[in-house]
């Protein structure tokens, strides 16, 4: 995986992309499958950390709509 920005659809995309060829691995290398582990590994950190800033955003704007209701 390269160091630009990569975008949560485009890591999920590319995760279940690895996910698929691990599972049907048949034509893999365990050299090629341990690459591909790898970088499903980073982008499904990357995905968690996504959500994650995702789910703070949203509590912060839930806290500042109770704010407008009182």
């Amino acid at each position: 995986m390269s160091n630009k920005k990569v975008s949560f659809t485009e890591a999920y995309r590319r995760f279940e992309s690895i996910s698929k060829e691990i599972e049907e691995g048949d034509n893999l290398s365990i050299e090629d499958q341990l690459k591909k582990i790898e970088e499903a590994t980073e982008l499904y950190k990357l995905c968690i950390k996504y959500l994650e800033e995702t789910k703070g955003k949203i509590m912060s704007i839930n806290k500042s709509i109770e704010k407008v209701k009182i």
